[in-house]
């Protein structure tokens, strides 16, 4: 009996301890924003579509390669003919002869064709094929920096409504309180129902604003799972802090946050508008090229031609295939008349280069919008944020003089409870902007290290 007592502290030691491993696998660990947006990326099916795209336009690139090769092709025909002779001592009828011959003929051929030149037309393909690549291989770039951004926005809306769920719970808490006291204090005839019915109220609305924070956070973890393609609990989340790679960078040395020096990059520098470039590009030399069309094109050909022919035998023809010959000479195809299918592709091609332009105009102008924004931020993040730390702290200073004053009997209960209120409304808001400046920061660094196609 004496070892089996000695023992069970040791047991209930390994217990302990085996107890405590198995709770700590079971703790779900905080899933960062960057974790987050790498396992995006890789998985993301607008990217894999964007990357597939690259793959389109390479084929195309190929496609228009191809024309500047020769073309290598064979032929085989059969035919059957009759011929009306046109003889002495033939029989007419009317104006038809009825002397007549027929023939069976057979031949294959192996032929070479090559457009020597056709004023430029094919180098205009290419030169324009080439530009599409280029646009869409920046346009996986700007695909990257978009749903990044998109990331983030979704990201910092569930941060700031599950802050805000908290504090709307401690807020219920707090107006929950003076519900009750109001309650003993109309009961006691000390004040009218119309207090005791607004404290109700703010209750009932408390409860209102949380019901639709929830169903808030429901839809954002849901367009969360569109995106990332993972199902994740408000609380799997982890903070926006200062390790976050991309404010760490807007926060360092070589990242100047001032407000005439803010490092951003040029519009011109982004990927948004090299793919815009290259698209501009590609519907101006497809434009060209399209133009050239109506010119003439001059090809060479050579052909070798095995062939063979009975007057009475169709299978006769077939096997008498032995005689052969070639023909070599050039080719001048001049178009005449295409039923307005020129002058159509010129009319699209010249819609699309129009819309390019504007697409370009647009975008620049959001893009330096949103630096603006950003800029006006950063000028006037630190005064705002001395402004609410100092409502904060006020607001937590009378909040304790309030609770002093209520130990001596010289304030009431409700009194305390109220500054309470305004201490937590007060500090939520600081709150609130901290988290937007990291959002902010964060976003600064998206995009100058996703901005430019690297």
């Amino acid at each position: 009996m004496k070892n089996i007592a000695q023992g069970f502290p040791k047991f209930r030691v390994f217990f302990i301890f085996i107890l405590a491993q198995i709770l700590a696998a079971g703790e779900v660990k905080a899933v960062t924003f960057e974790n987050l947006l790498q396992t995006t990326l890789k998985n993301n099916p607008n990217i894999k579509l964007s990357l597939l795209e690259i793959d389109t336009a390479n084929a195309n690139l190929d496609l228009a390669k191809s024309n500047m090769y020769p073309q290598i092709y064979l032929s085989a025909n059969t035919e059957y003919s009759k011929r009306f002779d046109d003889a002495q001592g033939s029989v007419y009828i009317g104006q038809d002869s009825l002397s007549s011959s027929t023939n069976y003929a057979n031949s294959a051929s192996i032929i070479i064709r090559y457009d020597l030149y056709k004023f430029g037309s094919d180098t205009l393909n290419i030169k324009a094929s080439q530009k599409g690549v280029l646009s869409q291989t920046h346009k996986v770039c700007n695909d990257k920096t978009g749903i990044a951004l998109k990331l983030l926005d979704i990201y910092y809306q569930i941060l700031s409504d599950r802050e805000k769920l908290n504090n709307l719970t401690k807020l219920r808490g707090l107006y929950a309180q003076i519900s009750n006291s109001n309650s003993r204090l109309n009961a006691a005839g000390e004040i009218d129902k119309v207090s005791l019915n607004n404290a109700k109220i703010s209750v009932a609305n408390l409860d209102k604003e949380i019901i639709q924070t929830k169903e808030n956070i429901a839809n954002l973890l849901s367009n969360l799972k569109v995106i990332t393609g993972l199902n994740l609990s408000t609380n799997s989340l982890g903070e926006l802090n200062s390790k976050n790679e991309y404010i760490k960078y807007a926060n360092s040395k070589e990242f100047k946050r001032a407000s005439k020096n803010l490092n951003m990059p040029k519009f011109e520098q982004t990927s948004l508008a090299q793919e815009l470039q290259n698209k501009i590009a590609q519907n101006e030399l497809e434009l060209e090229a399209i133009k050239k069309e109506k010119y003439p094109t001059i090809s060479a050909y050579a052909r070798y031609d095995f062939y063979g022919s009975d007057r009475d035998d169709y299978w006769e023809a077939g096997r008498q295939t032995k005689r052969h010959g070639y023909r070599v000479g050039l080719t001048l195809s001049v178009p005449i008349f295409d039923g307005g299918r020129q002058k159509a592709k010129e009319s699209l091609k010249r819609t699309e280069l129009e819309k390019s332009k504007l697409q370009m105009q647009i975008a620049k102008s959001q893009y330096e919008n949103e630096i603006e924004t950003m800029r006006n931020f950063a000028d006037a993040n630190a005064k705002h944020k001395g402004a609410l730390q100092q409502i904060s702290s006020n607001q937590k200073e009378i909040a304790n003089m309030q609770a002093r004053l209520n130990q001596s009997e010289e304030a009431s209960k409700i009194d305390v409870l109220n500054a309470l209120i305004g201490s937590v409304q007060s500090e939520a808001e600081l709150k609130e902007y901290i988290l937007l400046t990291k959002y902010n920061d964060a976003k600064m660094g998206i995009y100058q290290m996703y901005g430019e196609c690297r």
